[in-house]
């Protein structure tokens, strides 16, 4: 093969290289904002939820427990609900995130390994 047919197969490979690596690229910044976002969302929920224990705990120990209490108790239990299913939702959305990501740097492993495989081809 004389250098100039080296030399457009090697610039091929690599544009074919660039051309696959773009989109994964991109998929995987995306999915790293997303994991962030979420991970800053969970902190918040972990954040609210300390803070309505917090609430909680000043209730009973309150003596004597009134009816503004109980019904305070009651309220905090209910956002407690609600934090606790959206923590869940939260967790399980961040999981679905880590294996798509783990899926998109198995992809750009493959690519990169592909592109090496077939640079060694070419120089043999």
């Amino acid at each position: 093969m004389d250098s100039h047919a080296f030399q457009e197969a090697w610039n091929n490979l690599h544009r074919e290289f660039a051309e696959s690596m773009e989109p994964l690229g991109r998929r995987k910044d995306e999915l790293f904002t997303f994991l962030s976002q979420l991970s800053g969302k969970l902190s918040q929920l972990d954040r609210l939820a300390s803070a309505a224990e917090r609430q909680r705990s000043a209730i009973l120990f309150r003596r004597p427990l009134t009816q503004q209490g109980q019904f305070q108790l009651h309220c905090l239990g209910e956002d407690m609900a609600v934090i606790t299913h959206s923590s869940r939702d939260l967790q399980r959305s961040k999981e679905m995130a880590e294996a798509q990501l783990r899926e998109v740097e198995a992809e750009i492993t493959a690519a990169r390994t592909k592109l090496a495989r077939e640079l060694s081809k070419l120089r043999n």
